[in-house]
């Protein structure tokens, strides 16, 4: 289960007012990477493992718990539905110097 700590590098239910927020307004996570973690769900390409027709969504929201911020922790999104109607959902960028 993820610590208290987690409040300082990510958004989720506790602390996001049920919004999502700007990029880079918490601090970065142990590897000095911004947004890992909270605000929006991301879709990814891997099966949930728990629902065999659909894919996972990973790394929390700003209305999930904190449970949802580890990466181990998929939920189900369904392949069929339009990306739209997932509940927070999108995708992480990253960017090197």
């Amino acid at each position: 289960k993820m610590s208290s700590e987690s409040a300082a590098v990510a958004w989720y239910d506790s602390n996001s007012s049920n919004s999502s927020h700007e990029v880079m307004k918490k601090l970065p996570n142990a590897l000095g990477v911004y947004d890992m973690s909270g605000n929006i769900n991301e879709f990814v390409h891997d099966w949930n493992i728990n629902y065999s027709d659909f894919r996972a969504l990973r790394g929390g929201a700003a209305l999930g718990g904190i449970d949802g911020l580890q990466i181990g922790y998929p939920l189900p999104a369904s392949q069929t539905r339009p990306y739209s109607e997932h509940h927070m959902v999108g995708f992480r960028l990253a960017r090197t110097e």
